[in-house]
């Protein structure tokens, strides 16, 4: 998770592909490659986009909170303008 975030060549391939109508699929953790992804408009990728990913329940379930240097529910929540889900069990 940590290097996803400002990797910029994963970010120059998820612009790429949106803008050429591709569709892009992050998983678990991997949901942290779409943070700072910016669009030719200067604006956030996820930005009113309905995303999930590890969620900060499952991270002190599995006692790995303390290794992360940010909760991605909640950083994915903030990039998407509130619009992080997840299941009522996560």
């Amino acid at each position: 998770m940590f290097d996803l975030v400002d990797d910029a060549t994963s970010i120059k391939l998820i612009r790429e592909f949106h803008e050429s109508l591709r569709t892009v699929v992050a998983l678990c953790y991997s949901a942290a490659a779409l943070l700072n992804v910016k669009l030719a408009d200067g604006s956030r990728y996820i930005n009113g986009e309905k995303v999930t990913g590890f969620s900060n329940k499952e991270e002190i379930a599995v006692d790995r909170q303390k290794d992360m240097p940010f909760h991605l529910e909640d950083a994915l929540n903030n990039a998407s303008s509130g619009n992080y889900e997840r299941s009522e069990k996560a």
